[in-house]
Order: C-alpha cells, then structure tokens, then sequence
C-alpha cells in the first residue's frame, strides 16, 4: 500500500511540475525542490533509516546537492555561451568555452563520487545497495514522465 501511495504522490508531483515550467525543456527551480522533496520522501521509506543514521545522510546528501545543482547550473549557463559560440563561428571563444565547460564536468562528476562515498560510508551496506538502485530508478523515472511528456507536446503541435 505504502508503493502504490508513494507512486500516486510521485506521479502527480511530476505531473504537477510539468505545468510550472520556465522554459519547454526546463524544469522550474519550484519542479526542482518538489522533485527532491519526493526524492527524500521516497528514500526515507525504501532506506527506513533510524533518525541518527537519517540525520546523518540527508545533511551530507544535501550539502552535496546543493554543490551538484550550482556546478549543473553554472554548466547550463555555459552551454548557452558555446552554443552562441558555435554559431556565430567564434573559433577563440569555442575553444575556450569548451575548455571550461570540460573542467565543470568533471567537477560535477567528482561531486557525485563524492555523494555516493559519502552515502556508502553512513549507510549499512545493504542500504547502500538500496540506495544506489533507488537512484537508478528515481532518474528513470524522471526520465520516462518527461520523454512521454515530449511526446505528447510533439502530438499536439503535429496536430495543429
């Protein structure tokens, strides 16, 4: 019962969102913290931590958040510059912003090393493992609800 509860508040937080939208492909920062607010409700049950342990996690989990969405971003915001950069043909500014770009990758990669160690060095071993396929499906998740979301806007702009 608490699977096909937490399914139901899940879908329609995602669906929810979807009508929030700054841009068509971008989720607004409010979609964004009721998505992690449904990531932590939803890692609280499938982890079932004591409150010491939960404690623990979830301020290391959200330091490390905060780092992992600031590098996203700022690579967002880079993105945009190489893009402009690629089009109008700037070949100084390409090889810069490429440069750039590839540093906060890799900064954003080590971020998220860095929150798995941390989650496998707070959680017992079969929670982690919990945790790691959570994350996998949570994503896909996401990832689904928004690619049938595209597909739908696709339909209607087909249809009109």
């Amino acid at each position: 019962m608490k699977i096909f509860l937490s399914n139901i508040l899940l879908f329609l937080f995602v669906f929810s969102f979807s009508f929030a939208q700054e841009e068509h492909n971008q989720p607004s920062n409010k979609a964004m913290e009721r998505i992690q607010q449904i990531r932590k409700i939803k890692l609280i049950e499938v982890l079932d931590l004591d409150e010491g342990t939960a404690e623990k996690f979830f301020f290391k989990d959200n330091q490390n958040g905060k780092k992992f969405e600031m590098l996203r971003r700022e690579i967002d915001i880079i993105t945009n510059e190489l893009d402009k950069s690629l089009r109008e043909g700037q070949q100084n500014d390409i090889r810069k912003k490429s440069d750039i770009m590839f540093n906060k990758m890799t900064e954003l990669m080590t971020v998220h090393i860095d929150r798995l160690k941390s989650a496998k060095q707070i959680l017992p071993e079969e929670k982690f493992a919990k945790y790691l396929v959570f994350e996998s499906k949570f994503r896909k998740e996401i990832e689904m609800f928004l690619i049938r979301k595209e597909k739908r806007f696709e339909r209607k702009r087909e249809r009109r």
